[in-house]
This record gives structure tokens, sequence and C-alpha cells, in this order.
């Protein structure tokens, strides 16, 4: 399925299949960089042994707004959900209020060669370019094969490392992951990093947050982990249980304004927040 624009009121239910390939690509201005696509709603797909899952792809002036996905499952092998730019441009897209809901969809081995996976890793979600407002509700993260990232923020091209100096930084409004589950099994210490930022977020919380992890994982990987090239304006987390973690906050690197701690439940953790030179940082966790 690959929508471009213009269009609007676009409804899709009980979809399913397999490619190498996205599974589905809605770019409202991927041609002219012009059009737009907005209320969106997708509700049941059914994602079978794919190479990609779903891209949401704006790269100019076009608007993609009013997008609900929900009831996303199944099986991929290397890119969940694509939601950037893509094309290298003056501008880094127009997304208005994108929703995510009820997502688990699986890990499998990688099919892409292991070059492309150093210069492109795999990732469930990577998100770029300028949004107004994101939100993910109930995201499971369910016995995952590998260290890949769960959300990459503020990676807006299909080429990763790309110097933010060379042209404008994405920027995320706000972001909200409002049900967060991940359980690890394997104990082959995983040093997962399970979100890491770029870019310019001003306000990012996580809400009703599980991380199980086995004993034999101790005090290894991370929540949330700024890069270099990062700037945070608030991070909140609020009701959380955690274990076996190194770090639930990594910002050693980047810049941090405030970081707000509520509810924290955590065990076997390292620090909750390290790094964050300068930033406010409110609240307290409860270890046990």
């Amino acid at each position: 399925f690959h929508f471009w624009g213009p269009g609007q009121f676009l409804t899709m239910r009980n979809i399913g299949g397999k490619t190498e390939d996205d599974f589905m690509n809605i770019g409202p201005d991927e041609r002219d960089a012009l059009s737009s696509i907005t209320d969106v709603y997708i509700d049941g797909v059914f994602i079978d042994h794919a190479w990609q899952g779903i891209r949401l792809l704006s790269r100019g002036t076009g608007l993609l707004d009013r997008v609900t996905i929900k009831n996303v499952t199944g099986t991929y092998s290397d890119y969940g959900f694509y939601i950037n730019p893509w094309l290298i441009d003056k501008t880094m897209g127009n997304y208005g209020n994108i929703l995510f809901e009820n997502i688990d969809l699986r890990p499998e081995k990688p099919n892409v060669d292991e070059k492309y996976r150093d210069a492109h890793p795999t990732f469930l979600f990577s998100i770029g370019g300028d949004f107004e407002s994101l939100t993910f509700r109930n995201i499971s993260w369910y016995k995952p094969l590998d260290n890949r990232n769960m959300f990459q923020l503020g990676y807006p091209y299909h080429w990763p490392m790309y110097d933010f100096q060379l042209g404008k930084r994405p920027r995320i409004k706000n972001m909200l992951i409002d049900g967060l589950k991940i359980i690890e099994e394997n104990g082959n210490e995983n040093k997962a990093e399970y979100i890491v930022a770029r870019g310019d977020i001003d306000r990012l919380t996580l809400r009703d947050v599980d991380i199980v992890r086995p004993e034999e994982d101790k005090k290894s990987g991370c929540l949330v982990k700024s890069l270099t090239d990062a700037h945070i304006g608030k991070v909140t987390i609020d009701r959380a249980d955690i274990e076996n973690l190194d770090t639930v906050f990594d910002f050693c690197q980047g810049t941090i304004d405030k970081v707000i701690v509520n509810n924290c439940l955590v065990e076997n953790v390292g620090k909750v927040v390290k790094g964050a030179e300068g930033a406010t940082i409110i609240g307290e966790e409860t270890e046990i």
C-alpha cells in the first residue's frame, strides 16, 4: 500500500501481508513536496515476516495530520516504522498529530547484510522531522532477540548519521509514551538502549513503564540515552517499575533542561539519572 497526496479520510481495517520493502507507505508530499494527507484511520495490521513495516513520510510543506494507527501485530526483520522526511531538503517535513496504539510487532533475524546494518541500525520506530504532537499508547517489546533500539528520535533521513550542522535540526514539540512494556528473557547481557535521542525535543513524557529483565542481565542498558546533538527541554517519567538496568536516563551527552521523576520503583538499577549536567532534577525514586 503506497499513498501519495493530496488526500483526506483514508480508512483501512484488518489488512496484512508479507513484503521485502515497506508494507505500507503514507507519503503525502513524497512526490511533489507540497501535497497533504489528513484524517487517516488504520485499525488492524497483521505483518507476516516482513522486512519493513509502515512508513509515514513528509518531506516538505505537505501536512500529515490527524493520523491514528492502532492494533499492529506480527513479525518483521529490519525496520518497523519509519516516520521522517527521508529525502534531505531545506525542511524537515510537516507533521501534525500522530497517534500509535496497541503495537506488538516483534523483531526477527535481520535480512539486510551486516555492512548495511552498520550504517542503518535496525529499529522498531525511527522518528525524525518536525512534529507538533506524537502519542504512543500500549507499546510492547516482548522478548527481543537483539539489542536494536525501540525508538530512534531525531533521525530525519535515510542516512542516520547525517550531520545537523549542515542544515536545520528536527524538532519534536510534544511526545508521549503512555504504556510501555519491555520483557527480556534471554539473559545474553543485553545492553539495549531502548530510546536514543537526537535533535530538539521540547517535551518527552513516559508514563506507565514496565521493564522486566532477567537477573543475569543486571545493570546493563538504559531506557533513554541522549547523543551529543540532542537537546531535551523537559523529560518526565511517571509510574514506572524497572529492574536490572544500568541507567534509566543516560544524559551524559547533549543538553537537558529539566528531568522530573515521579513514582519510579527500581530494583537492581545503577542510576536513575546519569549526567544531565546543569539540568534541574525534580522528584525521587524508590529502590527495593
